[in-house]
């Protein structure tokens, strides 16, 4: 059993930061409506976007995230354990291969355990007023197709294409779950990773996503009489991922000649003072190491190969200065610095054909309302352009008239008559 929660649903408005319309209407991509929470009962998209904004209101800033996007993913096999407790049947590989009848009941035994999640999830925030799923505001709906995104490793060996719908048994249930419970007077945080008490807050913050995790298998296990391998669990797929991690880890130390210390003590931070030199040094509580902080190490100016190294750099990058560095390669000699190229001098710009006396015309008639009638009545003048050139134009456009009357106010305010040799 597969379990995500998701703050960052919108990447367009930076985060769940603003409504849910979006990520609501986009799950209603294969069905529309049917969304249930705790009281079993099916609500309409417009009903639960309503709900879960109205709820996001107060006591949230602009930047704070309002609602959480929850994932159950049931394995295969758990989904055909689903259907045969359901149906009876053990024979199903696709979806398509049960009734319509068949559907709607493993649908409704999922539905159940969803519900049943949502109680060890509200369990786990160790809060007094907070004990079920009903506590909690949120609304699921559960879908039965996949389809294959560009990321996926079928997708680049070229296997498959994006877009195209996955084979097999893809039943799974997206829930867009508030910030603030039901009562609007907790806020709550499953990605928190705060689990500890202390004198000013004797109420234990945080969410324990692990032992949610392992929870889940429980339930599911006793809810479907499902007999887990032990290469199914969370604890075995977490401790593999671990060992991966950590040999990555230690192959890319071992090429720049890294060695680490293997008596490590539990500290964040501490600092060591030697011959009036002081060096930091990060505790990394994955793989239990206390490394040397170095900036100069190549290994920390790549991109993190794992979660683990991802940590390490973590603790690089935000702990305190550096006050000694050590190079692991011999430093090359600078290379010489060549002078700065010369721009190429722009290419001059070809001379622009004159007008002819037609467009002249055309650009009187378009243009003299834009500007002093003083400025048209000297171009007329400078290009011997007369009423009478621009007469059968303007009345096309019909403003002949109004020409006439701003030409006649300008020569009787600068006392000049027509014809007498300007050229009107």
């Amino acid at each position: 059993m597969v379990n995500t929660f998701s703050t960052k649903s919108i990447k367009k408005a930076n985060g769940n930061v603003g409504s849910c319309f979006s990520l609501a209407k986009y799950l209603d991509k294969e069905i529309k409506g049917e969304w249930f929470n705790s009281s079993q009962n099916i609500f309409d998209t417009k009903y639960i976007i309503s709900q879960i904004d109205k709820n996001g209101k107060g006591q949230l800033k602009k930047t704070d995230w309002k609602f959480v996007e929850i994932e159950y993913n049931p394995s295969f096999k758990e989904t055909q354990q689903m259907i045969k407790i359901a149906t009876g049947r053990t024979d199903v590989i696709e979806w398509k291969q049960l009734s319509p009848a068949e559907q709607q009941a493993t649908k409704s035994v999922f539905m159940e355990f969803v519900q049943n999640a949502q109680t060890e999830q509200a369990k786990n925030y160790n809060r007094e007023n907070i004990s079920t799923g009903a506590d909690l505001l949120w609304f699921g709906k559960i879908e039965t197709k996949r389809k294959y995104k560009g990321f996926d490793k079928d997708v680049k060996n070229g296997i498959a294409k994006s877009g195209q719908l996955k084979k097999g048994l893809n039943l799974h249930c997206h829930i867009i779950q508030s910030r603030r419970c039901i009562n609007k007077k907790v806020k709550l945080s499953p990605l928190s990773s705060q689990k500890k008490q202390s004198s000013k807050n004797p109420i234990q913050q945080g969410f324990d996503r692990n032992k949610f995790k392992g929870t889940l298998e429980n339930l599911f296990d006793n809810q479907f009489n499902y007999s887990r391998n032990q290469t199914e669990t969370f604890e075995y797929c977490n401790n593999r991922a671990k060992e991966k991690a950590q040999a990555e880890l230690q192959s890319r130390l071992k090429e720049y000649n890294i060695e680490l210390p293997n008596n490590t003590q539990k500290l964040k931070t501490r600092q060591k003072t030697h011959e009036n030199r002081t060096s930091t040094f990060v505790y990394n509580p994955i793989a239990n190491y206390l490394i040397k902080q170095e900036k100069s190490i190549p290994i920390f100016e790549k991109q993190p190969i794992s979660e683990l190294e991802s940590d390490i750099v973590y603790g690089v990058e935000n702990n305190l200065e550096i006050t000694e560095q050590v190079s692991v390669k011999e430093e090359k000699a600078p290379e010489p610095i060549e002078p700065p190229k010369k721009k190429p001098e722009p290419k001059p710009e070809p001379p622009k054909k004159p007008l002819t006396r037609q467009e002249k015309i055309k650009l009187i008639v378009h243009n003299w309302t834009k500007y002093p009638f003083k400025k048209t009545f000297d171009f007329m003048l400078k290009n011997g352009i007369t009423e009478r050139d621009l007469s059968s134009e303007l009345f096309n456009v019909g403003s002949l008239g109004k020409f006439r009357g701003e030409l006649n106010r300008y020569l009787r305010e600068n006392n000049l008559s027509k014809g007498k040799g300007r050229g009107i």
